[in-house]
């Protein structure tokens, strides 16, 4: 286990009453003794059950003589996301006044994780999440001393020393993605995997850890000026690998709060005009625009945008060009799938913002091009279901001025297949045997 080497008291324990936190709340108990806060955050989210977390574990820190502290949030969202969930957790922390945490995070957590992040495209620092020590800003520490222990190993020690804890039982639902991969995907992967996949998988978290270190490292010794409202000068990143612009630019976002209003491929047109020295600038939303050069980025207002156009629907056909009113094009062609093309569209490599592979028996050419109406109905590829197309656009951060600019391609019977920007409708996914395909090129100008 990794212990913090100096401890400023008063030290806290999160504890959610599970399995994981138990173990972790009684090996702390054993090394610090009554040096501890026990911290427990009631989500509400399971009416009595979510109570009766809560007073067990707090019947359990009076056992140990510990000092309990908790909290019952008031009318939390029916459906309430993982992220909005950490955050509350970790608002909950900074009040406790604890400065450093120990939280039970374990072996098999880095393993979802890491599954998880993949196919958010997260890069060096999002795979090697969660890690063992993090610092914010503001002087608070998380430890993870368990993050080497497996689950089974926690469950074996508290069930031969018959020490009970409590069983969430929204962690048996396929509401979160977290459990659709702990019960779906990570026992396929171990049982498929040649050799210990385990072991493996917490060797790759070790070395992305070490990799995300080092790079963090290197842009600290660049000596960049990062700070809110302040432009970030980008001279001293000239002739630097790519992963150190990224890292400098998501950090200059990050601290004016704007990664959560730009997509990853936003993200990724940024970095890609940067690297190229182009001029320019690119809507974050909010009557924000982040305006580069060779020598900066900057935040300014962005300029007043005017309703667009209203066009009429139009048919198009493969081989042709529609030109919009708003100045965009969108290129139909139909073409044949080779196995490397196959692959590259089933790895996910193609950015829905420009480009997108609709299967032809889907598509039943030609197809028909509209904008945005009030009640359209979408389900992108892997949803479960539709929603409305206006939620999917918030989830995607897509600006409201944007939208009704944007094509929406249809099935001549109305189906919605794909609009630029999000993932290509489930009904029209390729698969392995896919041979033809309708091919759409956007350009936004």
């Amino acid at each position: 286990m990794l212990w913090p080497e100096t401890v400023k008291t008063p030290l806290g324990v999160g504890c959610s009453g599970g399995a994981d936190s138990v173990f972790l709340l009684l090996a702390a108990w054993l090394k610090y003794g009554s040096d501890l806060c026990v911290l427990h955050l009631n989500h509400a989210l399971r009416g009595a059950e979510s109570d009766a977390d809560a007073a067990f574990v707090e019947k359990l820190a009076t056992e140990l003589g510990l000092t309990f502290i908790g909290q019952k949030l008031e009318s939390p969202p029916v459906n309430a996301s993982e992220a909005w969930l950490r955050e509350q957790r970790l608002a909950f922390y900074r009040k406790s006044g604890c400065a450093t945490i120990l939280l039970g995070h374990h072996a098999d957590d880095v393993a979802e994780t890491m599954l998880m992040r993949l196919t958010r495209g997260s890069g060096t620092e999002g795979l090697a999440a969660p890690l063992p020590v993090y610092h914010f800003a503001d002087g608070l520490r998380l430890i993870r001393p368990l993050l080497e222990t497996p689950k089974a190993d926690i469950l074996d020690a508290l069930t031969q020393n018959d020490i009970p804890w409590r069983e969430d039982a929204s962690n048996a639902t396929p509401d979160y993605f977290r459990n659709r991969v702990r019960e779906k995907v990570l026992p396929r992967l171990l049982k498929a995997a040649p050799g210990n996949a385990r072991a493996g998988l917490r060797r790759s978290h070790r070395l992305l850890a070490e990799d995300a270190e080092a790079l963090s490292a290197w842009l600290e010794s660049l000596s960049l000026e990062i700070l809110p409202g302040k432009s970030l000068s980008v001279k001293a990143l000239q002739g630097k690998p790519p992963a150190l612009w990224r890292r400098a630019v998501q950090r200059w976002l990050g601290a004016n709060n704007l990664l959560e209003s730009l997509t990853a491929s936003a993200v990724d047109e940024l970095l890609l005009r940067l690297l190229r020295g182009e001029s320019g600038s690119m809507s974050a939303g909010d009557g924000i625009c982040i305006v580069f050069n060779n020598n900066d980025l900057k935040l300014d207002k962005a300029p007043s945008a005017t309703p667009a156009t209203a066009w009429p629907s139009v048919l198009l056909h493969p081989g042709a060009t529609l030109w919009l009113p708003t100045g965009q094009a969108l290129r139909a062609e139909r073409v044949e799938l080779d196995t490397a093309a196959r692959q590259e569209i089933l790895a996910g490599n193609i950015s829905p913002a420009r480009c997108v592979y609709l299967s032809m028996e889907a598509a039943a050419l030609p197809v028909l091009v509209r904008q945005w109406r009030d009640g359209d109905r979408y389900r992108p590829l892997g949803a479960p279901g539709s929603r409305k197309l206006q939620d999917v656009f918030t989830d995607a951060k897509i600006p409201a001025l944007e939208r009704k600019r944007l094509p929406v391609v249809c099935s001549p019977t109305g189906d919605i297949l794909w609009i630029p920007g999000l993932a290509p409708a489930e009904a029209a996914k390729i698969n392995t045997v896919t041979q033809w395909a309708l091919r759409l090129t956007y350009a936004p100008h």
